[in-house]
Parts: C-alpha cells; sequence; structure tokens
C-alpha cells in the first residue's frame, strides 16, 4: 500500500509495473535458444522477465497498456515478424505517449534509485520534469506532449551494429544521461533499447541531429552512424559491460546454455 507514483492516489495497491514495457522482454526470449534472459549484473542467474517494481495503482497500469497495446499491435508485431525491415509513419499521437511514458518511468525509477550522479540543482531540475511529464501523462495531454522532442531509432541497419547483429534483437537497456558540464543543462535524453530500435526522449535542450529519426516523422531503417555521444554510450553497453559479464558466466552456467542450445537445435 504505498502512493501511484502516476495519479498520486496514497494507500492503494500497487502493482508490479514494469519499468520498459513486458513486449519487449517476450521479444527477446521468442529470440533465445534458451528461452530466458541474463542481466549484466548477475549473468550467473537466468531470468524468465524484466525490471518490474511496485509502481502504479491499477487504473494507472491500465492506462498505459492502452498505449502500449497499441504499439505492440501496429507497430512492434510487424516489426518482430520482418526481423526489423519496418517502415511507418510516427505522426501519432498513440506513439508519443507510449513513449513518453517509458521515459518518464526510467526518469523516476532512476531519479528513485540513484543519489549521487546528479548535482542539486539538477535534481531540482530533473523531478521538476518527471512531475511536469507526471501531469502530462495521467491527463493524457496530447497537444503538449507532442510537443517533447522524441526519437525512435530502427537499429536493424546501423553501422554500430555490424559486427554485433545479434544485440540488435537481444537487449534491453535503460539509461538518463547528461551532455553538458554541471548546472548548465544544455542537452540531456532517457535512452532505452529494446529489440530492433532504441527511444531517446530529451529532458533538456534540444538537438538538430537525427532529424530521421524524429518521432513525426516517417521511420525507416537507415544506413547511418549515430552522433558519437550515443556510440560512446552503446559502446560501453555492449563491448565493455557485455564483455564483463560474459567473462563472469561460470563454467557450470556454460554447459548449461550450451546443453539448452543443443536440445534447441535437435527439436
Amino acid at each position: 500500500m504505498e502512493c501511484c507514483r502516476l495519479c498520486k492516489c496514497e494507500n492503494i495497491p500497487l502493482k508490479e509495473s514494469h519499468i520498459v514495457s513486458k513486449m519487449f522482454y517476450n521479444a527477446i526470449k521468442k529470440r533465445s535458444p534458451t528461452g530466458i534472459m541474463r542481466q549484466v549484473i548477475d549473468p550467473n542467474k537466468g531470468v524468465q522477465d524484466g525490471l518490474k517494481v511496485p509502481f502504479l495503482c491499477e487504473r494507472c497500469e491500465e492506462l498505459f497498456s492502452k498505449y502500449e497495446t497499441f504499439f505492440s499491435n501496429n507497430i512492434y508485431t510487424k516489426t518482430i515478424n520482418n526481423d526489423g525491415e519496418i517502415e511507418f509513419n510516427s505522426r501519432d499521437d498513440n506513439i508519443s505517449y507510449f513513449l513518453l511514458s517509458i521515459a518518464w518511468r526510467v526518469m523516476k525509477f532512476i531519479r528513485e534509485k540513484d543519489k549521487t550522479t546528479f548535482t542539486e540543482t539538477e535534481n531540482k531540475k530533473i523531478d521538476e520534469i518527471i512531475e511536469i511529464w507526471r501531469k502530462l501523462l495521467n491527463t493524457e495531454n496530447m497537444e503538449d506532449i507532442r510537443k517533447i522532442q522524441q526519437f525512435i531509432i530502427p537499429t536493424k541497419k546501423l553501422k554500430f551494429f555490424r559486427n554485433i547483429e545479434i544485440r540488435v534483437h537481444d537487449n534491453v537497456m535503460i539509461d538518463f544521461k547528461t551532455f553538458d558540464e554541471e548546472d548548465t543543462f544544455k542537452f540531456a535524453f532517457t535512452i532505452v533499447q529494446v529489440p530492433y530500435f532504441i527511444f531517446i526522449t530529451t529532458v533538456w535542450g534540444k538537438t538538430d541531429t537525427m532529424k530521421q529519426y524524429l518521432v513525426g516523422k516517417k521511420i525507416k531503417p537507415h544506413e547511418g552512424e549515430l552522433p558519437k555521444n550515443i556510440t560512446n554510450l552503446l559502446y560501453d553497453k555492449h563491448y565493455t559491460k557485455y564483455l564483463e559479464a560474459y567473462s563472469q558466466v561460470s563454467e557450470k552456467q556454460r554447459k548449461v546454455i550450451e546443453e539448452r542450445v543443443r536440445k534447441k537445435l535437435q527439436r
């Protein structure tokens, strides 16, 4: 019995809410030869579901679910069925709302867990933005949600993934980064990678890059490179963190994985 993060109703039962929608974890399990997932922080333990915490009440869970269902039915199922070769018009309020709902959950979750990364002034600004987004989502204020700069980046053809193509469709990653000096508020964004897509929502500042991925335009895979700050972040997640996790997998777990893969191939 806590306070719902979205509607702020107090003393109400909270659901175990996914920070990133369950459909993306289901996509990973569907493609996985072992049928399970592993976390970077504990690669020796298989998991069947993604990050979820007591976060939303039933009413707010259903509100977000409405937009998740739209994205799943109209975009994501087609994306999976076509192995990432997807083209669609993103000028749709359902899409804008869905992306902001994920970005808000990521911001709120990280803010509650991270007490050291940002300055006191930055945390105050972050709290203000979280509250603004909360009100927009809670009231379904599409007019103002539409004004927030957001991007949908298909990962299928990106140069970054050419040598690690499998990780186009077997990862979920969340982060919130600032790319400016302390307390200058030039540019910051949330980033969420899911199978076949990267979602970026601008927290403060604006960028003139990545116009081909800007929500409101036709979205399709491009054979190009992303800005350096995003590429560096992806490199850290896909190489540094991945290799660290891989080195921590025990010999016992390697044998378990190999046996599961062998049985899968024999079916």
